[in-house]
């Protein structure tokens, strides 16, 4: 063993940060905390180049009697900040000078998704169930990150359910494009919320 992690990537997931020599072959064993605890997963690596994963690029479900393997599945949508957005004053923050847009998200089913963001300016993610609104910006939140300019957020959506995802800067002030990539067992819809300012 080479090294081991249970707890660095937040919310009791691992995070392992390794250095690989080309041309090798490493064996990366993902375990539970507690015994006899089964469910989905999902492992992402992140680094200069590509990296080639046999059997950890799918979700797994396994229980006593079956096991189903399931294809993850990428959704993406771009959009753009600017100062036609409306503004509003985020959760940790002591003002009101954020763009933000609101994108109501739609799974067909109930299931564990990831969300990331990429930009070139610090991103927060902000998920709320049932409603929105930006001068109550806490109320229905159900789950929020950063992580180091970008975030990414791991969240269950149930079917039928009425998920929005808010995008907005860690800074004042700040507009730009961005990407959000979604990744789950199936393809989720993302539709913006018209939150732009009035003439």
């Amino acid at each position: 063993m080479i090294t081991y992690d249970y707890y660095n990537g937040g919310d009791r997931k691992f995070q392992i940060n390794l250095d690989l020599p080309s041309n090798q072959t490493y064996v990366l064993i993902v375990s539970t905390y507690s015994p006899n605890v089964t469910g989905l997963f999902t492992i992402i690596v992140e680094g200069p180049s590509n990296v080639e994963l046999i059997h950890n690029d799918y979700f797994v479900l396994e229980t006593t009697t079956t096991t189903t393997i399931r294809p993850m599945i990428t959704s993406e949508y771009f959009g753009f900040l600017s100062s036609d957005n409306l503004q509003f004053n985020r959760p940790t923050s002591n003002s009101d000078n954020h763009y933000y847009q609101a994108i109501e998200i739609t799974a067909t089913v109930s299931d564990a998704y990831i969300f990331m963001s990429s930009s070139t300016f610090g991103m927060y993610g902000y998920f709320y169930e049932n409603s929105f609104d930006p001068y109550y910006s806490n109320r229905n939140l159900i789950a929020s990150n950063n992580d180091n300019t970008q975030f990414r957020i791991n969240v269950t959506l149930q079917f039928q359910r009425k998920y929005i995802l808010v995008i907005t800067s860690f800074g004042y002030n700040i507009t730009g494009a961005f990407l959000i990539k979604a990744m789950g067992p199936t393809l989720l819809l993302f539709t913006p919320i018209n939150q732009i300012k009035s003439e």
